[in-house]
């Protein structure tokens, strides 16, 4: 038989379809003929005899691995110096976004209207102001953080409204400034001490 007709036939002979009488056909191919030999053994998944590398071969491989090697550390590096300067950048410009607040700083608007008590934080126009706080049932207690420029003439005003309590159990909000600390229940200024 021709090696086109063999090689027509292998998958059929691979997957046992083959008749008898190809079957001797074949393997008597086979034993003769070492390209057919070589496509059987590739399509079987057969590993032929053992090819061997060069000696420039293996150095190149060496070569590879050790660019990458080299990659991967100049890669660390870069990734290494972005963290560090972002660290450095957050812990000098971290102080000038949340500045310390001072009392005098925020003008305090508080009161009743009929019983709602309300209190408002408001700011010099073209500031705004950050805080942050918790609030559980009826009292509330913030931080005032900074007072950031961002132009414009718009006054920034922050404000709650509660309902008024009992003298026992009153609406109160406590605001922590840098320089003092504020109380007020139902509406009115109870305490206002230095820090």
């Amino acid at each position: 038989m021709k090696c086109e007709m063999i090689r027509d036939l292998l998958p059929l002979y691979i997957d046992g379809l083959t008749s008898e009488e190809s079957n001797k056909e074949i393997d008597k191919h086979l034993k003769t003929c070492r390209e057919c030999r070589e496509y059987y053994r590739e399509m079987t998944g057969e590993i032929s005899e053992a090819v061997p590398i060069s000696e420039e071969e293996i150095q190149d491989v060496e070569l590879i691995k050790k660019i990458k090697r080299q990659r991967r550390k100049r890669i660390l590096g870069t990734v290494s110096g972005v963290v560090l300067v972002l660290a450095v950048l957050t812990a000098l410009l971290l102080p000038r976004l949340y500045s310390h607040v001072k009392f005098d700083e925020v003008k305090l608007n508080y009161g009743t209207r009929g019983n709602i008590a309300y209190i408002e934080l408001e700011t010099k126009p073209g500031y705004e102001i950050y805080f942050t706080g918790t609030t559980k049932e009826n009292e509330s207690y913030l931080k005032v953080l900074s007072i950031r420029k961002i132009g414009g003439t718009k006054k920034d005003i922050s404000g709650w409204e509660d309902e008024i309590g009992t003298k026992e159990d009153p609406c109160k909000w406590t605001i922590e400034f840098e320089d003092k600390i504020v109380v007020f229940e139902n509406g009115e200024l109870v305490e206002q001490k230095d820090k």
